[in-house]
């Protein structure tokens, strides 16, 4: 009985082995395409949403959109800006997106 029970042993140490060697296998190739993939796009000049959302994590914009400011791509910075609420508030209803509309009609949707 021992000697069935260890064989059991050795054959699970196996498969997992051999499963963790293919996982690492795995997690290399992973990382080699990824590499690849990014080259390519650097080379084409391209970005994908990811990289607009990686990219957007470094800057800072003001009301319009504009960007005040960028933290470069290669260091570490904490961004600090200080916006004026009102001020927003203010500038977004000069867009006039409920002009002539029934506000009304679109209280469903604001509560």
């Amino acid at each position: 009985k021992f000697t069935c029970f260890a064989g059991v042993i050795l054959f699970s140490v196996g498969v997992a082995l051999s499963a963790f060697v293919k996982t690492i296998a795995l997690l290399d190739l992973t990382e080699e395409f990824d590499r690849a993939f990014s080259a390519e796009k650097r080379r084409r000049r391209v970005v994908d949403f990811s990289d607009l959302e990686h990219l957007s994590y470094r800057l800072l914009t003001d009301e319009t959109g504009k960007i005040e400011t960028c933290a470069g791509a290669d260091e570490e910075a904490v961004l600090l800006r200080e916006y004026d609420l009102d001020e927003i508030r203010d500038f977004r209803m000069s867009w006039g997106v409920f002009r002539d509309r029934r506000p009304e009609m679109y209280k469903i949707i604001s509560e």
